[in-house]
């Protein structure tokens, strides 16, 4: 059984800082990715914990051309059941998240690969490195300088806020394959995080026979 995505929800703008994102898991061998936007002049945001958990985070913070920078982070196994996620910064800032729980995905290892970008052409497109797991999903947290973002080619979103948007590309890959996420939007300034997961090993049950001499 591969990947399948779970539930996602967008939480409001919060100041001060330290938001409380309510969110609930649910199935086995869980992902959670969530993604925030922070400050427009300097990256204040310091961590995301869930349940308590501390979150990792997919490479650096990234800046949105002309508008505000972006965190991305992700946690295996997180809790079943309705939980909080946290993000903290180093001063009060205005912050707002986005976030998006899967199912059957490997629980070591992870991610697969992941990188970022930014630009300033609609529709803007976010490229992953080329996976090195067969059967990945690539997901992607985009930002735009307006609001009215929308899902672009190959993507499927699954949630929107204010800037911006959570999608993936909804399917199984090979390995060793490139995966291409878009956004859309009225803007001249993007940003994107993209990140391959891979998927739980399977495990098909074994059969066998009694050989009678």
């Amino acid at each position: 059984m591969g990947i399948t995505f779970d539930a996602a929800v967008a939480s409001s703008l919060v100041n001060p800082a330290h938001p409380s994102h309510g969110r609930t898991c649910t199935g086995s061998n869980g992902l959670l990715v969530a993604g925030c936007i922070g400050d427009s002049t300097s990256n204040l945001v310091t961590g995301a914990t869930y349940n308590g958990v501390a979150m990792t985070q997919i490479g650096p913070g990234v800046k949105t051309p002309g508008a505000r920078w972006i965190n991305v982070f992700w946690l295996v196994g997180p809790a079943t059941g309705a939980h909080n996620i946290v993000v903290s910064a180093s001063s009060s800032i205005v912050l707002a998240g986005v976030s998006a729980s899967y199912t059957g995905v490997a629980q070591t290892g992870q991610p697969d690969t992941s990188t970022s970008s930014t630009g300033t052409t609609s529709p803007f497109t976010q490229t992953s490195l080329a996976s090195v797991a067969a059967n990945c999903w690539a997901i992607a947290m985009f930002n735009t300088q307006v609001s009215g973002a929308s899902a672009g080619t190959g993507t499927t979103a699954r949630e929107t806020s204010f800037s911006m948007l959570l999608g993936d590309n909804s399917t199984a890959v090979a390995a060793a394959t490139q995966v291409n996420l878009a956004v859309t939007a009225t803007s001249s300034g993007f940003a994107g995080v993209i990140a391959t997961f891979a998927p739980a090993a399977s495990t098909t049950p074994t059969s066998g026979f009694l050989a009678l001499l």
